[in-house]
């Protein structure tokens, strides 16, 4: 009994008291998710993402997409919502934040016919 007392309390011990200064940093992070950061779907199709706050979770998320490269950007209105420090989720694209370097993301569109990576970068 004692044996599962104290591996109970070193545990606990680890993940309250082990977490590295810079660990603690990456959930403050969440003002570096707002901006405009622009790349490629698969290197191919243009896409912008806006990212705006409305409160402390909540964001409004313009996402800009180009399907002819001859034509102007579709523009729709999602709502987005925090996962973690570094990532929000809207429609059904999740964007997720570069820990290495915050003016860089990925974006993850899982669409209908298939799913689409495109490598952003922050533009403003």
């Amino acid at each position: 009994m004692l044996r599962v007392i104290l591996f109970i309390f070193s545990i606990y011990f680890l993940v309250s008291h082990n977490v590295s200064a810079k660990e603690k940093d990456i959930f403050n992070w969440h003002p570096s998710l707002v901006g405009t950061w622009g790349g490629k779907w698969d290197g191919i199709f243009d896409v912008r993402i806006t990212v705006t706050p409305k409160s402390d979770q909540e964001y409004s998320i313009v996402y800009e997409w180009r399907e002819d490269q001859d034509k102007g950007f579709n523009k729709i209105v999602y709502p987005g919502m925090v996962v973690n420090a570094n990532t929000i989720d809207f429609h059904k694209i999740s964007l997720r934040i570069s820990l290495k370097d915050k003016q860089k993301a990925l974006a993850y569109g899982k669409f209908d016919l298939r799913t689409r990576i495109a490598k952003l970068t922050r533009i403003n």
